[in-house]
C-alpha cells in the first residue's frame, strides 16, 4: 500500500497529519495518486492499486492518479468522519450510449416497446412507454449521464419518470425509490437536455423510462 503524507508547498519534508476523515482510492497498479486541496497535497507513489489517505480537512479534494501516459482526476468531498472508496481508471472521457445518426452504440439496446429512425428530425428512437437500456452502464468513473429528447405525446402530465437504479425491475413503478430520477412534462414538445450528477454513484446502473404514459424521442444519451 502506497504511503500517505502531506507535502509543504515549496520543500520536500513530510509532515504528519490528524485525519478528518479516511479516503482508499483503488486505481491501477504501478500509477500514482495525488489528493489535493488548496495548498494540502497527499501523495501515494509505487501503489500497487490501492493507497489509504486520512484527510486532514473537510472540503471537495481533487483525487488524481497518472501512470506516465494516461491520467484521470475525480473530485470528492468529504465531511467529518467520512470514511469513502473512490475506484478510478483510464476510461475515456465519455461514454456514448445513443446518438445520431447511428443510434445504439454497439452492444446496447432498449428493452421495451420503441421504433428507430430520425423521428421529426429529433431522435434516433422512440419510445412508447415504459422500458430501459440493457445491459447497465458502469457508472464507477463517471460524473454525469446526459440525455436529449422530447415528447411527442403525453396522456397526463407528469406521469413519466426517467432513472437510473442497480434494479432495472423498477421501471413498473414510477414511484419506486431510484437511485436519480428526473419527472419529465415537456408540455411545449421542445427539444430539451438532462444531465443526472452521478458522481456519488458507483458500479452497474440502468437507464430507464418509469410508468411512462408518453412517447418520447431519445436524441442522445452520454455519459461523462
Amino acid at each position: 500500500m502506497g504511503e500517505a503524507f502531506l507535502m509543504r508547498r515549496g520543500g520536500s519534508g513530510r509532515v504528519a497529519v490528524g485525519s478528518c476523515a479516511m479516503l482508499c482510492v483503488k486505481f491501477p497498479a504501478g500509477s500514482s495518486c495525488v489528493c489535493e486541496k488548496d495548498q494540502r497535497r497527499l501523495s501515494a507513489g509505487n501503489a500497487p492499486g490501492l493507497a489509504a489517505f486520512a484527510i486532514p480537512e473537510a472540503g471537495t479534494w481533487t483525487v488524481t492518479i497518472s501512470d506516465g501516459t494516461n491520467q484521470k482526476s475525480r473530485n470528492v468531498t468529504l465531511a467529518a468522519g467520512d470514511a469513502e472508496v473512490l475506484t478510478l481508471s483510464y476510461t475515456p472521457d465519455q461514454l456514448v450510449i445513443l446518438a445520431q445518426p447511428d443510434g445504439f452504440t454497439s452492444g446496447y439496446s432498449w428493452q421495451g416497446s420503441a421504433s428507430y429512425g430520425d423521428y421529426q428530425g429529433h431522435g434516433n428512437m422512440l419510445v412508447a412507454g415504459m422500458g430501459y437500456v440493457s445491459p447497465a452502464i458502469d457508472l464507477t468513473d463517471y460524473s454525469t449521464v446526459s440525455f436529449t429528447g422530447f415528447v411527442d405525446y403525453m396522456l397526463i402530465p407528469d406521469d413519466s419518470r426517467l432513472f437510473l437504479d442497480p434494479d432495472c425491475t423498477k421501471y413498473l413503478d414510477r414511484d419506486a425509490d431510484f437511485a436519480r430520477s428526473v419527472d419529465v412534462d415537456f408540455s411545449n414538445h421542445e427539444e430539451e437536455t438532462f444531465t443526472f450528477d452521478v458522481s456519488a454513484l458507483s458500479g452497474l446502473h440502468y437507464f430507464g423510462f418509469a410508468d411512462s404514459g408518453a412517447d418520447f424521442a431519445f436524441k442522445s444519451i452520454t455519459v461523462s
